[in-house]
């Protein structure tokens, strides 16, 4: 019996472990291919248009990897979209401006903002991926 409760502990153990490493949305540079992979398989995303120089930008990324860690967003892919080094994305998507979110289930687009953006914002972006 005590055989089966240790095993029993280590397949829990495991699981949350597991569930651990999981706990948080995936964000990472954006790329062409992982992008359309997400659009055909309806996924939750962000794209994250920012300027590496601006300081505006590096307080929407604080936000944003903070807001990453949140439960709720462990299943939304965010995509940053270097506002300097990638204009035919940028005309493509018609994404104007640096320091611009938008937010998408799939191929439809869900919502955008611009400008400042503050933490309620994100939050509602994220949610509208639902």
């Amino acid at each position: 019996m005590s055989h089966r409760l240790h095993r029993l502990a280590l397949v829990i153990t495991i699981a949350a472990l597991a569930a651990g490493t999981a706990a948080a949305a995936e964000i990472h540079e954006f790329n062409d291919q992982e992008f359309q992979i997400a659009r055909q398989t309806g996924q939750r995303m962000l794209v994250v248009v920012r300027s590496p120089w601006s300081p505006t930008n590096q307080e929407l990324e604080d936000t944003l990897y903070r807001l990453a860690e949140d439960p709720s967003y462990t299943d939304v892919t965010v995509f940053e979209l270097d506002y300097d080094r990638r204009k035919d994305v940028l005309r493509r998507l018609h994404l104007s401006h640096d320091r611009m979110v938008v937010a998408y289930r799939g191929s439809l687009e869900r919502g955008r903002v611009s400008g400042l953006i503050d933490e309620m914002q994100l939050r509602r972006l994220m949610d509208a991926t639902r």
